[in-house]
């Protein structure tokens, strides 16, 4: 995120990591997170609602979510972290 390579607050990937779960990698620009964002609460509260595991840094996160799942994660990361932004 440093690099300046990316014109967003967050950026978010994500990977199939067994067969019935996918891996999710997130990390926030420094300004966002002087700002109060908190990836790794956000993530963490998430998971519980999702049946994952995750969790990490205010500027950098990740997760492990069923894969049935992942669509209501990534809308709800971005509805959380709009809200931390806004």
């Amino acid at each position: 995120m440093s690099n300046g390579f990316f014109d967003t607050e967050v950026v978010m990937g994500v990977a199939q990591a067994e067969k019935d779960k996918v891996k999710v990698s997130s990390r926030a620009e420094k300004a966002a997170v002087e700002n109060g964002l908190n990836l790794g609460e956000i993530i963490d509260q998430i998971c519980e609602e999702l049946d994952g595991e995750g969790g990490g840094h205010n500027v950098a996160a990740g997760a492990k979510i069923p894969q049935e799942n992942k669509e209501d994660f990534i809308q709800k990361l971005n509805q959380e972290v709009s809200e931390e932004l806004a």
